[in-house]
Order: structure tokens, then C-alpha cells, then sequence
């Protein structure tokens, strides 16, 4: 439920950006961008190094 609401928090601050004139929707995706590129990057290093992690 966190993981969703945090989602859609993101999107709606997105959107809201745009809405009020502060960034340009390239500005806007770009973020979303950059974002979903450094959760999947984090993501792939934690799947292969995780020494510190309990089994």
C-alpha cells in the first residue's frame, strides 16, 4: 500500500508541475526518467551484491 501511494504521490506532484507552469512536460519526463533508470540500477545492484544482507 506504500509502495502504491508513493507511486502515485510522484505522479501527481508530476503533473502538478506541469499544471502550475513551473517545468515543462520534457522536464517532467526527464525526471520520471532519470528516476526509473536509477530504481532499476539500485535495484540490479542489490539483486547481485548483498553481502550484508540476512538470509
Amino acid at each position: 500500500a506504500l509502495t502504491v501511494f508513493t507511486g502515485v504521490l510522484v505522479i501527481l506532484i508530476g503533473f502538478s508541475r506541469i499544471y502550475l507552469g513551473a517545468h515543462f512536460p520534457t522536464d517532467v519526463l526527464a525526471g520520471f526518467s532519470l528516476g526509473l533508470c536509477l530504481v532499476s540500477l539500485f535495484a540490479l545492484f542489490d539483486e547481485k551484491y548483498h553481502p550484508f544482507r540476512q538470509k
